[in-house]
């Protein structure tokens, strides 16, 4: 398995379990209503930037973007499942 790849992987599930944690903690003092529409918003600004650097730049500062957008996409999607069906 590719070292890098393995390294991704880690990093975004520590952003997953961490984003999980903090949306526990937070939710009752935010409301749900807002924390999902925040986090939809998170999300989708992620997805397009994502597709616009994946299309326009190649190198490996464009690499590094690619790698914290995917972490912060990960996390707040799997927050705002969490939030939809607690």
């Amino acid at each position: 398995m590719n070292p890098g790849h393995t390294a991704c992987a880690n990093s975004i599930d520590s952003v997953k379990i961490g984003a999980v944690l903090l949306l526990t903690l937070t939710t009752d003092r935010l409301g749900r209503r807002n924390v999902v529409i925040v986090l939809a918003t998170t999300t989708t600004a992620m997805l397009l930037v994502v597709g616009i650097i994946g299309q326009v730049h190649r190198g490996t500062a464009a690499n590094g973007i690619l790698i914290a957008a995917a972490c912060i996409w990960s996390g707040a999607n799997i927050c705002r499942e969490y939030c939809f069906h607690s």
